[in-house]
C-alpha cells in the first residue's frame, strides 16, 4: 500500500467529540448545520483544531441537495477543505446540469472570493454506459471525484446474477434487506474495477467513496496499490452497528435500515459509547489494515 487512505465516521452529535478522536477528517451535513447551533459549533471548533472538513449537501439524507443558498452560506462560514457539488441521485444528465449550474450560480465566485475549498463532483447515472459518461465529466469538471455505495443499478445487476431462484420464492420484500448491502457491496467494487481495466480511471485526480453497503468492501482497496486514487472514503457503518450493542466482527454481514440522521439527538450509556470506539478502531486496524492508532 503506497498511501492510507482517510476515514471519516458520522455520529450523533453526542458522540461527534469521541469519533473525532478516533478518524482523519469530519464529514459535514450541511442540513444539519441549519437545524442546530451544537452542530455549527462543532465544525467551527473543528476548524481551529486544523482539522480536514468535507462538506456534503445532504442528498443521502434528504433525497435532494439541500437549499443552494444556504449552501453556499454555510461553505463560506465553515470554510471546508472540500464541499460535494449540489448533485442528482442516479440521473447523469440532470446531475451534470445541476453541477454547471451551481458553478454559474455559487462555484465560480467562491473560488473568485478566495474561498480556499475544493469541489467534490459525484458520479451519477443508471447504466454502465452513464457511469462512464458520468466518470469522464466529473474527471475533467471536479477537484475530486466521488462515487456512491447506494446505486439502484447495483441492486439491478444483483438481482439479474445472483439468488434468482431465493427471489422469486420467498419474494423480494422478504430479503431486501438481507441481499441489498451485498448488493452495494459488490457493485462497486466491480464499477470501479471496471474503470481500472478499461484505462477510464484517472490517477490524477483524488476520489472519495460515498458510504457503504458493508464495510468489508475496504479490505480490497486497503491491501491493492492499483486503488491508490482513492484519497477518502466515509460511512456510518462501525458507528451505527455500536449503536445496535454489536461489536465487529459480528453485524459486519449486514446494514441497519437507519440512517444516522434519524438518530441524531439520541444519548447513549458508556457501554455503547465504548463499542463505538471498538468498532472505529477494528475498522481502521483490521479492515483497512493500519497500525497507527489515533488517540
Amino acid at each position: 500500500m503506497t498511501k492510507q487512505i482517510q476515514i471519516s465516521h458520522e455520529a450523533p452529535i453526542s458522540l461527534m467529540p469521541l469519533v473525532r478522536e478516533k478518524t482523519d477528517f469530519c464529514y459535514c451535513l450541511v442540513h444539519l448545520l441549519d437545524q442546530d447551533p451544537n452542530y455549527v459549533e462543532y465544525f467551527k471548533q473543528s476548524k481551529a483544531m486544523g482539522r480536514k472538513i468535507i462538506m456534503d449537501c445532504s442528498v443521502y439524507e434528504l433525497g435532494h441537495s439541500y437549499d443552494w443558498a444556504r449552501y453556499n452560506y454555510w461553505i463560506r462560514t465553515i470554510q471546508p477543505d472540500e464541499y460535494v457539488v449540489p448533485d442528482v441521485f442516479m440521473k447523469m444528465e440532470e446531475n451534470h446540469n445541476e453541477f454547471d449550474k451551481w458553478n454559474t450560480s455559487f462555484g465560480y465566485n467562491i473560488k473568485e472570493d478566495g474561498i480556499n475549498t475544493k469541489t467534490i463532483g459525484v458520479v451519477q447515472g443508471n447504466t454502465l454506459e452513464e457511469f462512464e459518461m458520468g466518470y469522464k465529466f466529473m474527471a475533467l469538471h471536479a477537484d475530486k471525484i466521488a462515487i456512491s455505495f447506494g446505486y439502484g443499478y447495483f441492486w439491478d445487476e444483483y438481482l439479474n446474477n445472483n439468488y434468482v431462484n431465493e427471489f422469486i420464492e420467498n419474494g423480494l420484500s422478504a430479503t431486501k434487506t438481507k441481499f441489498k448491502p451485498r448488493a452495494y457491496h459488490d457493485g462497486r467494487r466491480k464499477l470501479l474495477k471496471h474503470f481500472i481495466d478499461s484505462g477510464i480511471i484517472n490517477y490524477n485526480k483524488p476520489h472519495h467513496l460515498l458510504g457503504c453497503g458493508l464495510p468489508d468492501e475496504f479490505r480490497l482497496y486497503a491491501d491493492e496499490d492499483e486503488y491508490s486514487f482513492i484519497e477518502s472514503i466515509d460511512t456510518t457503518h462501525p458507528v451505527m452497528t455500536a449503536m445496535n450493542a454489536t461489536l465487529y466482527p459480528y453485524g459486519m454481514d449486514r446494514k441497519s435500515d437507519k440512517k444516522m440522521v434519524d438518530l441524531y439527538d439520541q444519548q447513549f450509556h458508556e457501554e455503547v459509547k465504548d463499542m463505538v470506539v471498538k468498532n472505529v478502531n477494528y475498522f481502521r486496524e483490521e479492515i483497512c489494515g493500519y497500525s497507527q492508532k489515533l488517540t
